[in-house]
């Protein structure tokens, strides 16, 4: 049977070949690695956590993730890419959020997969994501009054045309958080709201074509 110190080195080396450990477990087992060499000892607490990072660096263990990877296609690493574009700027999973979006071939771990996509907040945005938004491009909408500040004030109950619709630029976990471009009428200044800050506007239909063409025209020219 190995002694610690071999069972140490055999996870290093495990973890070096197939990179199953995170960042803070990899730098735990260099810490465990240089006491066990100086005292000889671990105590019960580093023991328990070693444990377990050397389940999941055992020969079942890989054999589990090589199935993982082999499976991990293009619907994971879009959902990855999701919560990876969510999670950036937050501070938390920065980086697991900065491989995945470095890397076009990056394949997460389990662990790190259910870490960062499967939290109760990575599913509200990965759902705002797919949702069929609510506005198509054309539609003719208004700022909701509470989404109105000193920044946009003046397009108060000014009619807007969405110009574009960012799928893949959701920031927030709320409910309707996909964001939109729009123009306000007369105005040249694109504002970016999110779902949730703009309603329809009404409007008969022979007025709002004519406006519709009108504002989209000038788009273009931006």
């Amino acid at each position: 049977m190995k002694n610690a110190g071999e069972r140490i080195e055999h996870v290093r080396t495990v973890n070096e070949k197939y990179n199953v450990l995170s960042r803070w477990e990899t730098g735990f087992l260099e810490s465990i690695s240089n006491q066990f060499s100086k005292r000889g000892t671990l105590s019960p607490n580093q023991c328990k956590v070693f444990a377990k990072m050397e389940q999941r660096c055992s020969l079942e263990a890989l054999e589990s993730l090589q199935t993982w990877y082999n499976a991990y296609g293009p619907e994971k690493h879009e959902i990855a890419t999701i919560c990876a574009k969510y999670y950036k700027p937050t501070g938390y999973f920065t980086s697991l959020a900065w491989r995945v979006l470095d890397d076009p071939q990056c394949k997460l771990t389990p662990h790190e997969f259910n870490k960062m996509c499967e939290n109760k907040y990575a599913k509200k945005v990965i759902a705002s994501v797919n949702a069929k938004e609510k506005y198509a491009v054309g539609s003719m909408v208004l700022i909701r009054k509470t989404a109105i500040s000193w920044r946009n004030s003046k397009f108060n109950d000014v009619p807007c045309v969405v110009i574009e619709v960012l799928h893949d630029e959701v920031v927030s976990h709320a409910k309707g958080a996909k964001p939109y471009k729009i123009l306000p009428f007369g105005s040249s200044e694109m504002l970016t709201l999110e779902e949730r800050e703009i309603k329809a506007y009404k409007l008969s239909k022979s007025k709002a074509k004519k406006k519709i063409k009108k504002v989209v025209d000038k788009s273009l020219l931006f």
